[in-house]
């Protein structure tokens, strides 16, 4: 699925926000797929939560997707809250290729 999901977001210029430590597999998938990686910071304080803050300071208009609750081995399942996931969302749909990319996905996905 992440083939599916990873090559459907590709096109020039376009960037992916992935989480801080390093998850491998999602940045070879982003590298494999030609797209810009850019690290999103998790707060330990918080258990685990994005730094909704730092979304801003390194997103643009060629951010076409976000990891969120990838399973990192080391450390505990990053334990996301209603009210936090509402934000998350809020964040993503403000991004105006949200919509499109999801359309997107949905289509190469049946292609399969």
């Amino acid at each position: 699925m992440q083939y599916i999901v990873f090559e459907s977001l590709a096109r020039p210029n376009a960037n992916i926000l992935l989480p801080r430590p390093d998850s491998p597999h999602y940045d070879a998938r982003a590298i494999y797929s030609g797209l810009e990686i850019r690290k999103l910071d998790l707060l330990l304080d918080r258990e685990w939560e994005i730094d909704l803050e730092g979304i801003e300071s390194i997103a643009d208009e060629n951010t076409v997707a976000m990891v969120v609750g990838a399973r990192l081995g080391f450390m505990p399942a990053n334990g996301y809250a209603i009210e936090f996931s509402k934000k998350i969302r809020g964040e993503a749909e403000s991004n105006p290729e949200f919509r499109r990319t999801g359309k997107e996905i949905k289509e190469k996905a049946e292609e399969f």
